[in-house]
């Protein structure tokens, strides 16, 4: 969409995106055997036979929102804007449990993701681009798990919460066509706290 000249905006919707996905799998062992170190050693293999396991499973659906306003040739803004509906997600299985134990830990700690990204270039003088830039990408956990984890709580796994983003840049352009370019970035990101077994008293 194009309201006027310098304004660019743009709306998409992404659909759950559906893969298959088929796994074999299988297992061999082979031992040696010597009692007390006397006599020949013992040769033992055992196999198990090639199984397979498939599974479908759908990504979350997403809308994102687009914004640029350019002021002539000397600046262009853009700002970007998604929102991820992480509960969309499905996973069907022959397995009826892991079905429902993968329904109750999305529809009890995922939630809607919020992401965000801006850019800037300005052209101070020809063949001079300065850039800036900013993004976040919000926690895919709902109120109540995100909480759970900012009380120090313990998850299966360290899971990314949020990524934030800041990038600095500085391009030159010749007469001859070349380009040389220099770029900096910052990332930080938060994890939730992880074990990996639960030891029972």
């Amino acid at each position: 969409l194009r309201p006027f000249s310098a304004l660019r905006l743009g709306v998409a919707y992404h659909t759950r995106t559906l893969t298959t996905l088929t796994r074999d799998y299988g297992a061999r062992m082979e031992t040696w055997f010597m009692p007390n170190n006397t006599g020949d050693p013992t040769y033992y293999d055992s196999e198990t036979l090639i199984n397979n396991y498939t599974y479908n499973y759908s990504s979350p659906s997403k809308l994102l929102l687009g914004l640029s306003y350019s002021l002539g040739s000397r600046a262009l803004v853009s700002v970007d804007y998604d929102i991820v509906w992480n509960r969309s997600m499905t996973l069907q299985s022959r397995y009826h449990w892991e079905e429902e134990n993968f329904k109750d830990g999305v529809d009890g700690d995922l939630g809607t993701s919020h992401n965000v990204r801006v850019g800037v270039e300005v052209v101070p003088v020809s063949g001079v681009y300065l850039r800036g830039g900013y993004a976040h990408y919000g926690s895919p956990f709902n109120d109540e798990a995100e909480n759970y984890a900012d009380d120090g709580g313990w998850f299966y796994g360290a899971y990314k919460r949020s990524t934030t983003n800041y990038s600095l840049g500085a391009g030159l352009r010749f007469a001859s066509g070349s380009v040389l370019d220099f770029a900096w970035t910052s990332s930080t990101a938060r994890y939730t706290d992880s074990v990996l077994y639960s030891f029972y008293g």
